[in-house]
């Protein structure tokens, strides 16, 4: 299955009921690509440092945690069973960059896991 991603948003609804993912962040970042999957037609689905790769209208609480480089061993095997359950052939991950602050550790699970998968991975800078 080919899907968009993008990774969470340091801003947060920080109301504690369960919400769909893709409203619990509040990033405009998010709401664009929300809407490139909805023109094309595509899942849409979000990596988070706390819970891996998620649907976006997957219903999670309020948390705050910001992927590190020491988190990248531990969240692995997660986002690789995540992915196969899922059946995710193909990524087309919108992000800002490598180079941006808060960005590296995600784009490197998400390039490490998509080579070891054999998963084909686009990558779009978005601002």
């Amino acid at each position: 299955m080919k899907v968009i991603l993008t990774i969470c948003s340091k801003n947060k609804d920080k109301n504690e009921v369960l919400m769909p993912a893709r409203k619990r962040y509040l990033s405009d970042r998010i709401k664009k690509v929300e809407q490139i999957s909805i023109n094309n037609k595509l899942p849409f689905y979000i990596l988070s440092g706390k819970f891996g790769i998620i649907n976006s209208n997957e219903l999670i609480p309020f948390y705050d945690k910001l992927l590190k480089q020491e988190d990248i061993k531990n969240l692995l095997p997660l986002v690789r069973d995540q992915l196969i359950q899922e059946k995710i052939t193909e990524i087309i991950f919108y992000g800002e960059g490598i180079n941006t602050k808060g960005w590296k550790a995600y784009y490197e699970i998400i390039e490490k896991i998509t080579n070891k998968l054999n998963i084909k991975l686009e990558e779009i800078i978005i601002k």
